[in-house]
Order: C-alpha cells, then structure tokens, then sequence
C-alpha cells in the first residue's frame, strides 16, 4: 500500500474524509471537533510547504531517532518560496493508538497542515451551523 497508493489517488482522494465520506481509508473516526486519528490527509500525493518548513523538516527528518521513510522535497517551479513534499508524509503515525494523533511532529506541522479541512468535516461544521 503506502507511497503507490497515494500517488494514483486510488482511495485517498475519491473516497473517505476527503471525498465527503464518513470512513477513513487508514482508519481513526474523524468528526466536526476533529481527526481523532484520521490520517488520510497524510496520505495525499503531494503537500505544500514553505522553503522555511521544508529546512525544518529536513532537520527533523535528518534527527529522528528511529528509521522512517525517505522525506521527499522539491522546490516548487510555479510558486517561489515554496516546495512540495512527496506524499504519503513520512511524519504520519501508523502505529496505535491513532486516536493520540496521527502526526508524529504535530507540534512543528506545516501550516498546510494545520489549516487542512477535509471535506468531510467541512461538511459536518456546515451542518451544525
């Protein structure tokens, strides 16, 4: 599964959270006050982050104390300033329980990251409004 599957978007983007549906693709129980595990965000092909965030996440990739996968980023041609980090996110979390979080450096999260709102839960917040 892992890296193929989220390239061709093959569940991640046409189903689950994302596409509006109530069950995640790799697990958790999103609702409107939050991801509770969820992490199909983390698994999309590919995520923007700001030249400052990618130096950051290179340290902390470069840091971390057990292995994890190769992180992946290239500046972005069309946007300056920003890179593009090749999904699935190597910070994802795929060990329980995923209901702590799914992101292993959620306190250092790209801001792409922290403002994400998958269709789903936009769906569930405009419904309780």
């Amino acid at each position: 599964m892992g890296r193929e599957h989220a390239r061709d978007g093959d569940g991640v983007l046409g189903r689950g959270p994302l596409a509006g549906d109530a069950i995640p693709v790799f697990g958790g129980k999103p609702d409107a006050a939050g991801c509770h595990g969820c992490t199909d965000c983390c698994h999309l092909p590919s995520i923007s982050v700001t030249d400052e965030e990618a130096v950051r996440l290179r340290a902390l990739h470069e840091g971390w104390a057990e292995p994890i996968e190769p992180l992946e980023l290239a500046s972005d041609p069309a946007h300056e300033g920003w890179s593009i980090m090749r999904g699935p996110c190597v910070f994802r979390r795929e060990d329980p329980p995923l209901a702590a979080g799914g992101c292993r450096v959620y306190a250092d999260r790209p801001a792409s990251c922290d403002i994400f709102t998958c269709s789903l839960r936009l769906g569930l917040r405009r419904a309780a409004s």
